[in-house]
């Protein structure tokens, strides 16, 4: 009995001693300023990524495509499926994302995907910091090296866009790297085989890094024999490591074979779907290498192919951190051939910013730079405070650098219309979950949860078997796909005509250039809103008969061109018509509402517009279209609080832009008309 009472005494006392422990751990400053640097990138990112998704600035490719994978594995019973690619394994071998499905399970939605990515890249600041403490022997400049990592311009370009695997490799490398350096192989290889897990083609690296292990033991070989390093357990895992790597992608590919092979794209003759991009040196990954390696000429031109965006990346990498990793150069050159990879291939983003390839070579560019500090530190201590503060000048200029201008980091709610957005969100409330859907790319992902949803014209059907029609005018993608030679989807825009021609849709409600239509429909106009004006749209000049396509417009700023960006970084502009049944470039169209005066008093109405429109106020002839010949004119005429009855007229010939500018007498400078002032009816 004494003996018990003894035992239960000291599980208390050790519980007691682990606790406090704990508590010192935790309030420890420079833990505790990691713990909020962690909190800080994954509420900032995951507000951005989540407000950028709600803006429809995410895609099909990829977000779409991994939370439909999610979604049918859960809902459905099928292994990772997905419309845009009939799968998810038959184009990466990403086993981690099974230890992603219960998360997911709870919260079934793209958003919780997003978090998910915004917390697991700043987790990995925890294994960064565990293994710079322990080199530098120093808390503060461990919690320097958290503080770059998290406001690195590469990280963050990987976590602005979408959601993908590669976004977990930083976590496990880092931990990988951290029981390497502890001889805690158990745990080495448990994060090992996590990093392998995220993508077929990790090997690439760990095959390197267990080469560098080898190496490392280099001298033991010198002095001991192999036989004897045959017992050391470093050298055996350095052995294992690359044994494992190997088997691991070997595996890897035969299982996307064997999924290609049960697809549809195993039309495309590639065993190995994102060969393609390698297609100049050969068909699969081992005749890619060899090609690589017999085509000297032929790799030093594709290394040369816009060599000034490579520079860029590898400037990424090395300026935040001050050339500080090229102080370790064994450690630098395990990601090499990651890199080389990503540089030979026919597909610029594979080494642009702002998407997630770049992703595992940022430990290995951190380990080096913790490197050069601790090789600068046993110099000179002051240099390296030094340095650590030229570390984040740089790292905050490079982020301002890449980030805001490069990749474009604009606040995506006051970047996109807002009740634009929410009159998208009001058009897809009006499809039933049951229902088939054919949209665009960055319409899909609000669109996943369903069994039969195309981010495109699908080439592989013969009859279009979806009810649903969704399309925004306005966005690029409304004419554009995702470029790739194996693009199984015409963008909506490319087929429309012929879809239309069968007869068979009706349009259920546009507003704004969103348009839904539905087969066999035969009902009124959905309008969305009760803000904005009805537009007429006539294929002719005179306003006569019924009008070829009807709309919402929610404010008088209306232009055709579409612009886009090539890959080669070229802006592109493309004139679209405001619908397929209204003649290209030749048309009249009547605006009708009525507009809201907040004040009495003078008010001046300006036109910009190449095709000369006319003005009317409550069926008073306000701005005269046909008397000028400039494309920027304005009239003031005055009103009275409340409401007026408003008309535009426009006679179209060429491209359809229009802009309705006004001046109250509650503001000095000209704006165009606010949605909030325009109204489809009079009460």
């Amino acid at each position: 009995m004494a003996h018990t009472e003894e035992s239960l005494g000291t599980k208390k006392l050790n519980l007691k001693n682990l606790w406090q422990s704990f508590r010192e751990r935790l309030t420890d400053r420079f833990n505790l300023s990691v713990i909020v640097l962690i909190i800080a990138y994954t509420t900032i990112l995951s507000v951005y990524t989540t407000s950028k998704h709600n803006a429809f600035d995410t895609y099909a490719w990829d977000l779409g495509v991994y939370d439909q994978s999610f979604w049918s594995t859960l809902n459905l019973g099928k292994f990772f499926w997905n419309t845009p690619n009939f799968g998810h394994f038959h184009i990466h071998f990403e086993p981690v994302l099974f230890l992603a499905l219960p998360i997911y399970a709870v919260f079934q939605n793209p958003v919780t995907l997003l978090v998910l990515q915004s917390f697991l890249i700043a987790l990995g600041a925890v294994p960064l910091y565990l293994i710079a403490q322990d080199m530098l022997k120093s808390k503060a400049r461990a919690a320097t090296f958290v503080l770059l990592y998290l406001t690195n311009p590469v990280l963050i370009s990987i976590n602005l866009f979408d959601f993908h695997a590669e976004a977990f490799m930083p976590l496990f490398l880092f931990s990988a790297l951290y029981f390497y350096r502890k001889a805690n192989f158990p745990g080495f290889f448990l994060f090992l085989i996590l990093a392998l897990s995220t993508k077929e083609t990790v090997p690439l690296i760990t095959v390197f890094f267990g080469v560098y292990i080898i190496l490392s033991r280099r001298k033991s070989v010198a002095q001991s024999g192999l036989k004897s390093l045959m017992q050391d357990k470093i050298f055996c895992a350095g052995v294992s490591t690359i044994v494992l790597s190997v088997v691991w992608f070997y595996i890897a590919s035969q299982l996307i074979s064997f999924f290609v092979l049960a697809s549809f794209h195993s039309r495309f003759e590639y065993t190995y779907l994102h060969a393609v991009w390698w297609s100049d040196f050969g068909k699969e990954p081992l005749g890619i290498l060899v090609g690589i390696l017999t085509k000297p000429s032929l790799t030093l031109s594709h290394l040369g192919w816009m060599l000034n965006e490579k520079m860029l990346l590898i400037g990424a990498y090395l300026i935040p951190l001050f050339f500080m990793p090229l102080f370790e150069p064994w450690i630098l050159a395990i990601p090499i051939p990651w890199i080389m990879s990503l540089f030979l291939s026919s597909n610029p983003w594979y080494w642009r910013l702002g998407i997630y390839y770049p992703a595992p070579v940022i430990p290995f560019v951190f380990l080096a730079a913790v490197y050069g500090i601790k090789r600068a530190s046993k110099a000179n201590l002051k240099v390296v405070k030094k340095i650590q503060y030229l570390m984040m000048i740089s790292t905050f200029f490079m982020s301002v650098f890449l980030i805001y201008p490069y990749i474009g980091l604009n606040v995506p709610p006051f970047r996109r219309n807002l009740l634009h957005n929410q009159a998208l969100f009001s058009a897809i409330d009006l499809i039933p979950l049951s229902g088939s859907v054919l949209t665009q790319n960055n319409l899909f992902p609000h669109l996943s949860h369903r069994p039969q949803v195309y981010p495109g014209y699908p080439i592989y059907i013969t009859e279009p078997t979806f009810e649903y029609v969704l399309m925004d005018i306005t966005n690029r993608f409304y004419v554009e796909n995702v470029a790739s030679p194996m693009s199984l989807y015409k963008p909506i825009g490319q087929v429309l005509p012929d879809l239309w021609n069968d007869g068979s849709w009706g349009v259920v409600t546009a507003v704004d250039g969103i348009v839904l239509l539905k087969r066999d429909y035969t009902g009124r106009l959905v309008t969305l809103t009760k803000e904005g004006l009805m537009v007429k749209f006539y294929n002719n000049e005179q306003f006569s008969g019924e009008p070829a396509f009807r709309t919402v417009l929610l404010s008088v700023d209306w232009n055709q061109t579409i612009v886009g960006v090539d890959w080669d970084r070229t802006i592109y502009t493309e004139n679209i018509s405001p619908f397929v049944t209204v003649h290209d470039g030749h048309y009249s169209v009547a605006y009708e509402g009525y507009l809201t005066a907040p004040s009495t008093g003078a008010y001046t109405f300006r036109f910009v517009s190449k095709n000369n429109p006319s003005l009317f106020i409550d069926d008073k002839l306000v701005l005269d279209g046909s008397s000028v010949t400039t494309i920027d004119y304005s009239a003031q005429i005055q009103l009275i609080e409340g409401k007026h009855k408003i008309s535009i007229q426009q006679i179209v010939n060429g491209e359809g832009q229009i802009q309705l500018y006004w001046q109250t007498p509650l503001i000095e400078q000209m704006e165009i008309i606010p949605t909030s002032y325009l109204h489809l009816q009079a009460n």
